[in-house]
């Protein structure tokens, strides 16, 4: 099974760091991560979820966050910034960059195109402008260091990004959607600090640790699963998925735990996921829900619905006009 798109925790540890720093409300990200406040993030994440988050937190914000925060990213030690730093040339840090999708740009499709004057980078049209603003900032921010000028950079948006996008130091023309331009000679001059040995050891640990992503991925999936499967039991406990996925218990600890998560927390999660779900539907009541998201207490499943969601299962379905039979 191909693993669906994710994303490095440290990315979002990262905007955390910058959002924090400029005291943005960072509520706004546990809801729509869905996760609880404080809880322990897991090590990897779907990218749907963070794009969600960088298109509300550019909603309820002024656009220039995604701005900052693209910039604030390119300066980090990611595979990006770090490939183009030492790469050779534009050409070669860019083509390796983009083989490393986990550590880019969060659930946002990049077309990399070459017409043999310029390489244009333009993000799918269909996201949210903020998020297309965070993904260009990111991209041209690091071109920008790696040449240590943006006067070889042409970026194209539309008029009214005008001044938003001035903090990029890049050379700007109109256009009637956002895309980043580079000259074939630009793309392939040698970048001031260029180092091969370092380079080359980057890439490498960059595709031994994407190997490893993607092999933990198809694991926390089918163990994401697993637990979906179980919960209509009583009680779901790690033996008997254990058992499920063919290995002992002790080995499923240890890989949880090479996940950055644990089997209470992939348990609390499958449980909200599936109570947010079912609380949609009117026609089952409320202990129905707690029943079959596998509370014997219907005390017990709304001390949990209010640390998930800050609500009582009642108040939540009145805020969502859903109404229980």
């Amino acid at each position: 099974m191909e693993p669906s798109p994710q994303v490095d925790t440290l990315i979002l540890r990262h905007l955390l760091a910058h959002w924090e720093a400029l005291q943005c409300d960072s509520s706004l990200v546990w809801q729509t991560l869905e996760l609880s406040t404080g809880q322990m993030l897991p090590r990897w994440l779907n990218s749907e979820p963070l794009c969600d988050l960088l298109a509300t937190m550019g909603t309820h914000h002024h656009p220039s966050l995604m701005i900052s925060s693209g910039m604030y990213m390119a300066r980090q030690h990611l595979p990006l910034g770090s490939c183009l730093q030492q790469a050779d040339c534009l050409a070669q840090g860019l083509t390796q960059a983009a083989a490393l999708p986990h550590l880019l740009v969060p659930g946002l499709a990049l077309t990399w195109q070459t017409d043999g004057d310029c390489l244009h980078i333009q993000p799918a049209e269909e996201a949210p402008e903020t998020v297309q603003l965070m993904c260009l900032a990111w991209i041209a921010e690091a071109c920008r260091r790696a040449l240590g000028s943006g006067e070889s950079i042409q970026l194209l948006r539309p008029p009214q990004w005008h001044q938003v996008l001035m903090p990029l130091q890049l050379v700007q023309r109109d256009g009637s959607f956002f895309r980043i331009q580079i000259s074939s000679d630009v793309l392939q001059q040698t970048l001031p600090n260029s180092d091969a040995a370092n380079y080359n050891a980057c890439i490498r640990t960059f595709r031994r640790e994407y190997g490893k992503l993607r092999e933990h991925i198809a694991f926390y999936q089918r163990l994401q699963q697993a637990i979906a499967d179980q919960l209509h039991l009583r009680p779901v406990n790690q033996e008997q998925l254990a058992q499920q996925l063919n290995i002992n218990v002790r080995n499923l600890q240890r890989r949880l735990q090479a996940l950055g998560t644990n089997y209470q927390t992939l348990l609390d999660q499958a449980r909200r996921q599936l109570a947010l779900h079912l609380m949609k539907d009117p026609s089952l009541t409320l202990y129905e829900v707690s029943f079959r998201v596998g509370y014997t207490e219907p005390s017990a499943f709304y001390k949990a619905f209010r640390r998930w969601t800050g609500m009582t299962p009642g108040d939540y379905r009145q805020r969502f006009d859903v109404s229980c039979i």
